[in-house]
């Protein structure tokens, strides 16, 4: 699927990219202070920073919310069902969590409860259909859930001969079965991932790595990319050929 080289690179670039991308430094901020809680101002915290990381479509302006005044009622809908919903996530999943290699290491049979579980709370949104609800998942519980975007989803589906990875269950087998694959190796390599929150988890990384190869095709093609991707990339040529490749 990539090379080592091509995954070494990226993780090179994935700290310098984070200097100049805002989002990504709430991120970081988001996965070290995330906690389990039914408190609504907590969640509505949790939930705006979800939404200004990723664009979300919960805020009334046009550019990122300044204040919880500026959201749509479908977010204080979304923090109510996240409210009542949360609190019980980490009971229905049981020794799934005790797994000391997360994701990589779950049996079939939990793989398929991760997925029965997304489902579950993703009717606390039916708006985003997925997306939300994996990377609410995500930072509750990073080494088991991945997030589900359009960028990773596209060079998926393009890199996969069969081309059957159309949803959410469908993305966490690709991601357990890929992790338990030598192509993955460097990210497993715990000496080779970057300080900090991003480097914690292995599911992070494999969705950050290939989000960032996906962002060079599209630098490379000139397909709209992100100021921070082409500032990143502007400077970096050569690298933009050999990720993609």
């Amino acid at each position: 699927m990539l090379s080592n080289e091509q995954i070494t690179l990226a993780l090179k670039c994935l700290p310098e990219l984070h200097i100049w991308n805002r989002q990504a430094f709430a991120l970081d901020q988001l996965m070290a202070k995330w906690s389990a809680s039914s408190d609504e101002s907590l969640i509505a915290s949790q939930v705006a920073l979800l939404d200004f990381a990723y664009g979300t479509n919960l805020s009334m302006r046009t550019g990122p919310a300044t204040s919880l005044a500026d959201y749509k009622p479908r977010f204080w809908t979304l923090v109510e069902k996240i409210s009542k919903a949360g609190p019980g996530l980490t009971g229905n999943l049981g020794e799934i969590l005790d797994c000391k290699g997360g994701l990589r290491e779950i049996s079939e049979e939990d793989a398929q409860k991760l997925a029965d579980i997304h489902g579950q709370f993703a009717d606390c949104d039916p708006g985003s259909e997925v997306s939300f609800a994996s990377k609410y998942l995500h930072f509750r519980f990073p080494r088991l859930f991945p997030i589900f975007d359009s960028v990773v989803m596209n060079w998926i589906k393009a890199k996969n001969s069969n081309n059957s990875i159309e949803t959410y269950k469908d993305l966490l087998h690709w991601c357990k079965n890929s992790l338990n694959e030598d192509w993955t190796d460097p990210i497993k390599n715990k000496e080779q991932r970057p300080d900090g929150p991003l480097g914690g988890t292995e599911v992070r990384l494999l969705d950050s790595v290939i989000w960032l190869v996906g962002q060079a095709t599209k630098f490379q093609q000139n397909d709209n990319p992100s100021r921070e991707v082409s500032l990143l990339f502007s400077a970096k040529k050569e690298v933009v050929s050999i990720l993609a490749a």
